[in-house]
């Protein structure tokens, strides 16, 4: 039994030994490598908020823009509709007007003019198309707003 003790107490002593060592040796650069992680692990939470907040005011920012987008795809529909309105007043005139003059005419004459009068109707309905497509180009509407437009606009002067 005194052997069993022995090497039971000589167990505690290589641990104690092993221990000690380990705490003399080691404490210092386990410690500095424990705070080196912490660091580390600070810094890599200081720039995820930095970048938190950064996307933050990137997202509000772009939601300012949005509003500001809407307003003026409005303000552009609106002026476009009062565009369309008076060129369809400024085509009525001209037609009463044309009519009155067809009536001094013989009818070849009034079928000349009328083929005339249609022609000039057609170029500038063309101008005017091409105009408003340029600025809705400009404005980088979506296809999809622009093909919408583009109908809206020839309804309108089918209409007329």
């Amino acid at each position: 039994m005194n052997q069993e003790l022995a090497v039971y107490l000589m167990k505690w002593l290589n641990f104690l030994i092993l221990a000690g060592l380990l705490f003399k040796f080691a404490l210092k650069p386990l410690g500095s490598l424990l705070d080196r992680w912490s660091d580390e692990c600070q810094n890599d939470m200081d720039e995820a908020m930095k970048l938190s907040d950064e996307s933050r005011n990137s997202l509000e920012s772009n939601r300012k823009k949005l509003e500001g987008v809407a307003e003026r795809i409005e303000e552009f529909r609106q002026r476009t509709i009062q565009d369309i309105d008076e060129f369809r007043k400024k085509i009525e005139h001209e037609t009463q007007r044309e009519i009155s003059n067809l009536e001094h005419h013989t009818e070849a004459e009034q079928l000349y003019l009328k083929e005339q009068f249609r022609l000039e109707l057609q170029r500038e309905c063309a101008e005017k198309a091409v105009a408003r497509s340029g600025e809705i180009i400009k404005k980088k509407m979506t296809k999809k707003d622009r093909t919408n437009f583009n109908l809206q606009f020839i309804e309108m002067l089918k209409q007329t």
